[in-house]
């Protein structure tokens, strides 16, 4: 057993157990592959090498929460035009309508507030300006945030903020779009979370993960050929798993 092997065959074993969360897991091996997912969904035309990924990116709770809360974002990667705000589910289970649909608010705006939703809806400039704010929380930790500060602060040709020892000041971001995505085991759209699918933009299965991999060009020496094989493979095992378990689902609906 070679050591790629014995990584996903660990992985398809303790993702049966109760309390395994699988996407917290597998999370960097969709991180390795996901600027050429996004081109691929996307048709985008840019060279890769400046799409840039912040794991967990930190956003502001709504003003009638706690003040600097947080909730996270599996992924954000900046390409030169669009943010993209990206959650991974390993799992329809693990799809609330709830989180679906405070994301969206958050992002694209509250139709329901009293600003409006054009007035509630975020830019670019203020996630990142609320990064500022949230480090500022009684439990966060200044180490880390100052470092993603700096780390935004690097992307090239993207995000132009002020030096993060001073006070918060005016930001510049060159993206204009936000899109909120979601990587899915199989579609909601004629499934049990069918519901969910009215509040969720765009989604990416993981037939199209394993498409845009195996296309790919940039994944030919042995290595990552290697990696792609067993990646690919678990991707198939656990997509046609859901499909079995959101048939049992489905079923109980009915009854």
């Amino acid at each position: 057993m070679n050591d790629i092997d014995g990584i996903f065959k660990l992985l398809e074993d303790w993702r049966k157990l109760p309390a395994y969360q699988l996407e917290r897991r597998a999370d960097i091996y969709f991180a390795y592959f996901l600027p050429e997912i996004i081109r691929e969904q996307f048709n985008l035309k840019e060279d890769i090498k400046y799409f840039q990924i912040i794991p967990e990116l930190p956003l502001r709770k709504t003003k009638n929460e706690k003040k600097y809360g947080s909730v996270k974002v599996d992924y954000a990667v900046f390409t030169k035009e669009t943010l993209y705000l990206i959650e991974l589910k390993t799992t329809l289970n693990s799809l609330d309508i709830k989180q679906v649909e405070n994301l969206k608010k958050k992002i694209k705006g509250d139709p329901e507030s009293k600003e409006g939703r054009e007035k509630s809806r975020k830019s670019p400039e203020e996630i990142i300006g609320d990064i500022y704010d949230i480090r500022y929380s009684p439990n966060s930790n200044k180490t880390k945030y100052k470092y993603l500060l700096n780390r935004l602060r690097m992307i090239p040709g993207v995000c132009h903020i002020p030096d993060i020892d001073g006070k918060k000041a005016d930001i510049c971001v060159n993206q204009s779009n936000i899109e909120i995505v979601y990587i899915l085991p199989i579609n909601p759209k004629s499934n049990s979370k069918k519901a969910v699918n009215d509040h969720v933009d765009e989604v990416i299965d993981f037939f199209k993960v394993r498409t845009a991999i195996n296309n790919s060009k940039l994944f030919k020496n042995k290595r990552d050929r290697k990696l792609v094989k067993y990646f690919c493979a678990s991707l198939k095992k656990w997509e046609e798993d859901e499909k079995i378990l959101d048939g049992i689902r489905i079923k109980r609906q009915k009854l």
